[in-house]
């Protein structure tokens, strides 16, 4: 993902599932800097997380798989 503002506030989006190149671009016009979040150690670096929607128990296999549950809790 590109950085569309200097100063844009760094938001991860969950990027296991859904359409998380589409709230990527929507995170750029608001100036904020999209970061695609597949790893744990990903979230120390963002202010804040979207997740996009899409099937929960797919969502909850990656969450658990990866060790992204924990982290995000």
């Amino acid at each position: 993902m590109g950085v569309s503002a200097q100063n844009g506030r760094r938001v991860g989006i969950l990027a296991v599932q859904g359409d998380f190149e589409a709230h990527a671009r929507v995170l750029e016009r608001v100036r904020a800097v999209p970061v695609l979040i597949k790893h744990a150690e990903q979230l120390r670096d963002v202010a804040a997380l979207v997740l996009p929607g899409g099937e929960s128990t797919t969502a909850r296999k990656f969450l658990l798989q990866d060790g992204l549950a924990d982290a995000i809790r």
